[in-house]
């Protein structure tokens, strides 16, 4: 592993970070595309009193909603076209929905917001040009953006993001502007670590998307992609 960085080095910020956040868009937050194990949901209206409801494939996720991956489960769910979420095992997260945001030419991204509380997140987006889509995690002491690229989280006696492909954003303070987090990096309280192949494998192999789950047992068909507007992080 490589010597780290401390994250106090400037960098430059990309500009998409400098949008206007509009108000929340939708409290739609996406389906439900794959569970395993047991997963309980607070609604936010739901009395304090009030067991938490079981969670099952398909449901919707809104705004507001607590979610509690239990030891052995695993969920997974996608919102718009192009953004998908997995939750490891012995997870917590608050949804907050869906958020537009404006850059300065006026492009507005669809961005859902939430906040893991404990556990493990994956999440990966997709390009699109016509309708970009992003994600906002909170965790405790950091928050990280993804607009393009795969970044794996950690929220369990502190915090950690690593940016598998395409890169992220990451500040330390609301108030502070975000900094690139590259690819291949792992970022920590203690600063900023490069990461083998090995390592990122690792990662990946632990908090799996259901269709690379799929293409471990079949070759993946059609092998082109998605069409002219979409393509891979």
């Amino acid at each position: 592993m490589a010597e780290r960085r401390g994250l106090a080095i400037p960098v430059c910020l990309l500009i998409l970070v400098a949008g206007r956040a509009g108000a929340l868009e939708s409290e739609e937050c996406g389906r439900v595309s794959e569970i395993s194990g047991k997963v309980e949901i607070r609604h936010a209206a739901a009395p304090e009193s009030e067991p938490p409801g079981e969670l099952g494939l398909a449901d919707r996720l809104r705004a507001g909603d607590g979610i509690s991956v239990l030891s052995g489960g695993r969920l997974e769910w996608k919102m718009g076209q192009n953004t998908i979420i997995t939750i490891g095992p012995g997870s917590r997260l608050q949804l907050e929905g869906v958020r537009n945001v404006a850059d300065p030419d006026g492009v507005v991204m669809a961005r859902l917001e939430f906040r893991l509380i404990e556990g493990e997140a994956r999440i990966q987006v997709r390009l699109n040009r016509s309708r970009p889509e992003g994600v906002l995690a909170r965790l405790p002491g950091a928050e990280f953006l993804l607009s393009r690229g795969d970044l794996a989280l950690a929220a369990s006696g502190g915090w950690r993001g690593v940016a598998l492909e395409g890169g992220a954003e990451l500040r330390l303070r609301p108030a502070a502007s975000f900094r690139p987090l590259s690819a291949g990096l792992a970022a920590d309280p203690a600063g900023e670590a490069e990461l083998s192949p090995v390592e990122l494998e690792a990662i990946r192999g632990r908090l799996p998307f259901s269709f690379e789950l799929t293409r471990l047992a079949l070759p993946p068909y059609p092998p082109g992609g998605d069409g002219g507007e979409l393509d891979g992080p």
